[in-house]
């Protein structure tokens, strides 16, 4: 063991005197800093945890660490009498191998350790509502497997500086090693059997990392480290060996080593391959991110008429089953704790249970679904989709009655089509309001007037003005209770606007300016007034088109002359980006039995589908709040944010300054003190 040390001394000694081990360094950081942030956008709106947008990001430079540390452990370095010198000592070739795998290791370590300044104390400084989730706690999971995938990674670089003399060729065969060779095999994996993308995706090391950093971790991935670190170390000290012997003409010794090599590769590869045939997953304990049970889920689940059977037809080894395993399993803990008539939960694994599998199969539910049964009623949801907002929402659907509240959208005035799903239509709306159990269809004004049965009219991108007959017909609608969603571009000849003045609804051209963006073409709102509709997305943000309308708010919060209360929903100064108006709010609730309500929005694109496809904001959620109120449901569990959605609320100038400090600026903070030490050490010598 005392060999081992002074090997491993010495091997740090060496390296902290080299400026390849500085570039090295610097060149990890920045590039782990830079992919951080570039998945960190990315991921904005996605169920993604940061600790593995972390992992995954230094996962993408680790082995390029790797290699520039490795490439001149073995070197000559232009000093040949220390290499001279390590072939005579009388020392056993795998101390070597193994003191100088760990001077390495321990550099590698300590910089991805390094990295973690970047989430850690760099991002909460440039988005402070993300401080709840960057506690360190939090990224040792994702820690843990980076420190176990760089075992490996570090031994093949350890392994190829054994084979040359020369540090360029050693680096050169570590990056082709490490990065060609497993591509090409995962490739050849995908031209064999197919269905390997389903269950790893991008590849295993991704699939297992991602699923380790949020504490699901993969025996089998420990296992194949494990192997392959062996086997570079034991390809390392023979290589060595035969440096030592050179010139000595014993080729049977040597030939016998190779063999040795060929077969302890042999022995990895069959242990791999066993290892990923027996794989189970392990959840850690207090290391997973806690899944909460939101308000509105809690107010479905306590509803619940009739049992609700929820079928997952899913491969049990699948790298997403134990998230949707164990978001279920809380729902059916919740659903009895609230009193409902509760949910149950099955798991079918087609390959184990093919008669369960062909069951679901028949009522039209593959492999990779999610089956929810209520006495003969029956909702599909693929798994791709699933999440604790879909599984709320089709709970609600089978427990509604079979007529729901219907949600009606104007048609003849230039309106998008609900039956459109491009960036411009209404498609994703309406099919947000189908799985929430309304009943949704179009309303041609200009031949019928509103339906008796008509919850909600929505007036959305209407592009021309509606006729005096029209305007008479809505105003009727609001009369007599009726509820109405406007989303008005502001211009005098369109839409209902007379309607909206003479209700004291004013819109307005001047305001504050409002500098949070992303990229110049949007606004970004995250103040929220307390109002059933906004109140539930504190915290979260929304997104409106950089020309849109705002509206005078009241001074005081009472009835208007017309009798209707404004409140706002979306406040900017003195204006607002969007209303809430009630009729008859400040009588008392017998006198009001079905008040007219509104909500007015200042922006035809709020909801359309190119502004609901990012779940970046919280537009989505603002739209079924209002469509919920408007249509007077109980609004106690209306939609906020979930918890475990990524909001990462940074404008433009934000982002670009998070960018160059965790890429740039931290890279050179770490090596500038180093690489001056070094130099003036040398100019010592």
């Amino acid at each position: 063991m005392r060999q081992q040390m002074v090997v491993v001394f010495r091997a740090l000694s060496r390296l902290s005197h080299q400026m390849t081990t500085v570039f090295a360094v610097m060149v990890f950081l920045s590039l782990s800093g830079a992919f951080f942030a570039d998945g960190l956008f990315a991921a904005e709106g996605t169920a993604v945890s940061l600790p593995s947008i972390w992992a995954l990001s230094v996962v993408r430079a680790l082995p390029l660490l790797a290699s520039l540390i490795g490439m001149r452990l073995w070197s000559d370095d232009g000093v040949a009498e220390r290499a001279e010198c390590d072939l005579v000592v009388p020392v056993p070739e795998r101390v070597f191998a193994q003191g100088r795998f760990a001077a390495a290791y321990i550099v590698v370590i300590g910089a991805v350790a390094l990295s973690l300044i970047v989430p850690l104390f760099i991002l909460p400084d440039s988005s402070s509502v993300l401080d709840s989730q960057l506690k360190l706690v939090r990224f040792l999971p994702a820690f843990a497997v980076l420190v176990v995938l760089a075992m490996p990674l570090t031994a093949a670089a350890s392994m190829c500086g054994s084979f040359f003399r020369n540090a360029i060729p050693a680096a050169v065969a570590s990056i082709a090693l490490i990065y060609v060779v497993p591509f090409a095999v995962y490739r050849a994996m995908l031209a064999w059997s197919p269905e390997v993308r389903t269950k790893f995706a991008e590849s295993p090391v991704v699939a297992s990392v991602a699923d380790a950093a949020d504490g699901f971790l993969s025996f089998g991935f420990v296992v194949v480290a494990a192997a392959f670190t062996i086997f570079a170390l034991f390809a390392a000290s023979k290589a060595f060996a035969m440096r030592r012997l050179a010139g000595d003409g014993r080729t049977l010794l040597k030939s016998s080593s190779v063999v040795a090599i060929l077969s302890a590769l042999l022995s990895a590869v069959l242990l791999s391959v066993l290892a990923v045939r027996l794989d189970f997953t392990v959840e850690l304990p207090g290391a997973v991110r806690t899944v909460s049970i939101s308000a509105r889920t809690r107010e479905v689940l306590s509803g619940i008429a009739n049992p609700v059977r929820i079928s997952v037809c899913m491969q049990r080894d699948s790298s997403g089953f134990l998230p949707v395993a164990r978001l279920l399993r809380q729902m059916e803990t919740e659903s009895r704790s609230v009193a409902g008539a509760g949910i149950a939960c099955e798991f079918i694994d087609p390959r184990w249970d093919p008669n369960a599998a062909g069951r679901l199969a028949r009522v039209g539910a593959g492999e990779d679904t999610i089956v929810f049964t209520a006495g003969r009623r029956r909702i599909v949801v693929p798994v791709k989709d699933f999440d604790e907002g879909v599984c709320a929402s089709a709970i609600q659907r089978l427990s509604m009655p079979a007529r729901s509240e219907t949600v009606l959208f104007t048609s003849g005035h230039g309106e998008p089509s609900i039956d459109d799903f491009g960036p411009f239509g209404l498609g994703d709306a309406a099919r947000a309001l189908r799985q929430d159990g309304y009943r949704v269809g179009t309303h041609y004004s200009l031949t019928s007037s509103v339906p008796n049965g008509c919850a909600v009219l929505a007036i959305v991108g209407a592009r021309t003005q509606f006729s005096v007959a029209e305007l008479r017909d809505i105003g009727l609608f609001i009369s007599q209770g009726g509820r109405i969603l406007v989303a008005d571009d502001g211009r005098p000849e369109s839409g209902v606007r007379p309607i909206l003045e003479r209700l004291g609804i004013v819109e307005t051209s001047s305001g504050e300016t409002v500098s949070s963006t992303t990229d110049g073409s949007d606004i970004i709102v995250s103040e929220f007034g307390d109002h059933a509709v906004s109140a539930p997305l504190q915290g979260a943000a929304v997104v409106f088109a950089p020309g849109a309308f705002r509206f005078l708010m009241p001074s005081v919060q009472t009835a208007n002359p017309h009798g209707f209360s404004i409140a706002p929903l979306c406040p900017a100064g003195g204006t607002a980006f969007a209303l809430a108006a009630e009729k008859g709010s400040m009588l008392k609730s017998d006198l009001a039995i079905r008040p007219a309500r509104l909500v007015v929005i200042g922006d035809p694109s709020f909801f359309l589908n190119r502004t609901l496809v990012s779940r970046a904001n919280a537009n989505r959620d603002f739209f079924l709040n209002a469509v919920a109120w408007l249509a007077g449901m109980d609004v106690s569990g209306a939609v906020g944010v979930a918890d475990n959605v990524l909001s990462v609320r940074m404008d433009r100038s934000e982002r670009i300054r998070f960018l160059v400090y965790s890429s740039v600026a931290l890279p050179l903070l770490a090596a500038f003190p180093i690489a001056f030490a070094i130099r003036r050490r040398r100019r010592r010598r």
